[in-house]
Order: C-alpha cells, then sequence, then structure tokens
C-alpha cells in the first residue's frame, strides 16, 4: 500500500534510519507505480516530493527542507486518517485553429464543478457562448464527475473554423480560493 509505505519512510526518516534521498526516491519510484487514477492527495504527495526532491538545498536551507518534508509528512497521514482534502471536478478541452498543417490560433475551456455549482472559464466568446447553452441543457441532477463527462461528449468538434482537441476530466484538490 503506497501511503503505509509512506508513512514507515517518513517515520524511518524522522529516526534518522534513511537519509532524505533514500526516502525520496523510494516514493518516487513507488509513485510510478500507482495505477493513473488515483485520489488527487496521492498526485500532490507524488509530485511534491519530486519537486522538493529537484529544489533539496544543502546545509544552509536545512531549516527550510525540514518544514517543506513535515509538510509533505502531514499530508501523507491526513490522507491516512481520512482527513482529504475538499476536492471538484474539472474538464479541459482545447480548440485549434490550423492552416496548412501548422496550429495558428489555440483556445482553451475549463468548466470547474463542485457540488452541483459550474464554473466556465474561456477567452473565447463563441465557445463560452456554445459551452454555456450546453451546460444549460444537461441533467443537472447528475454528479459532478458525470456531469463533466457528458458535458465532454457533446462538446461541438468544430466551432468557427476551431477544432476540438484534447479533452479531459479529472478530480482536483480545492484550492482555498476557488468555487
Amino acid at each position: 500500500m503506497f501511503i503505509g509505505h509512506c508513512i514507515k519512510l517518513c517515520s524511518q526518516y524522522e529516526g534518522m534510519e534513511v537519509d532524505y534521498s533514500a526516502a525520496s526516491a523510494s516514493i518516487i519510484a513507488a509513485g510510478r507505480e500507482l495505477p493513473l487514477h488515483v485520489h488527487p492527495m496521492i498526485r500532490d504527495i507524488v509530485a511534491s516530493v519530486s519537486y522538493l526532491d529537484e529544489d533539496w538545498r544543502e546545509d544552509d536551507q536545512a531549516e527550510e527542507n525540514r518544514i517543506r518534508w513535515d509538510n509533505i509528512c502531514k499530508l501523507i497521514n491526513d490522507y491516512a486518517q481520512n482527513r482529504w482534502a475538499p476536492t471538484f471536478w474539472c474538464l479541459m478541452a482545447t480548440y485549434l485553429q490550423a492552416r496548412e498543417g501548422k496550429i495558428i490560433a489555440g483556445y482553451g475551456i475549463r468548466v470547474n464543478r463542485v457540488l452541483g455549482k459550474a464554473e466556465l472559464l474561456t477567452g473565447n466568446d463563441s465557445l463560452r457562448s456554445v459551452v454555456n447553452e450546453l451546460m444549460g441543457s444537461l441533467n443537472a441532477d447528475q454528479t459532478d464527475e458525470w456531469y463533466l463527462h457528458n458535458l465532454a461528449r457533446v462538446l461541438p468538434g468544430e466551432l468557427d473554423g476551431l477544432t476540438l482537441g484534447e479533452v479531459a476530466v479529472s478530480e482536483e484538490i480545492k484550492p482555498v480560493t476557488r468555487l
């Protein structure tokens, strides 16, 4: 179990049984073995260890390193004790315009949804209008995840010379200031 492995490494690091390099390498390696779709807190643990591993500073920053490592261990323990961070579901899609096989313009849409409340973000007025209309036509009583999967299914393949590119629906950790 990934979380159990991480808890053990936090304890071993605390007890000076392993150094940071060994602990981080083990967590990163175990993270690579995880399935593609895991809870966002698990993704954050792996990403945080990876970022800290890249940024680990020498002795002059030992206190900052320790604080960052302690925060990672707290995140691991929070997950293990069922204190999960609040999450939301997100649809992200790109629309691209190409000429002679080269992309000349691109626009993105992002729809965040939590507890039935949706927020559409895009810089393209045509996309905003069409996606708002589509959102209004969907059954709002679906779970956030299925609402966004169904929205992804009905996004137009082409709109005003733009072609739908990548579409992804994922669960994200809710920042304090969003939704």
